[in-house]
């Protein structure tokens, strides 16, 4: 068995799943800089088969670990809010308990129309 998955690699990519659709997986492979390759029917971009192994790996170590050190790298400045609330250097604001009549969210346009209102809500929370 592991003579067979070195075999593999070495044809293969290495990639963490980062998310699940309708005929599509979305995953993130090792060798990209944090970009994430769509497989769908057709395989990666409609080009042929994909055959996907579950195995544990350090993919998600090492990019949770990278994020953790440009985090750290980070001016103060380059903080957005919720940096700064995760980091405990501000506390978050009060959310209105009616955010589809708040002035503060606006109206806005909906480029999904298929989003339901437990969606909307996500959307107009953050």
């Amino acid at each position: 068995k592991r003579r067979e998955v070195r075999e593999l690699e070495k044809k293969g990519a290495k990639g963490v799943v980062t998310r699940v659709g309708r005929g599509v997986v979305g995953v993130a492979l090792d060798e990209d800089k944090g970009e994430e390759n769509v497989v769908g029917a057709g395989g990666v971009g409609g080009s042929g088969r994909v055959w996907m192994v579950k195995l544990a790996d350090d993919v998600t170590y090492r990019r949770m670990n990278g994020t953790m050190e440009k985090l750290q790298k980070m001016s103060e400045s380059e903080h957005s809010m919720f940096i700064r609330v995760l980091f405990g250097q501000s506390s978050p604001s009060p959310v209105p308990a009616d955010l589809i009549n708040d002035p503060e969210v606006g109206n806005i346009e909906w480029v999904d129309p298929t989003l339901n209102d437990s969606q909307k809500d996500a959307i107009r929370f953050t």
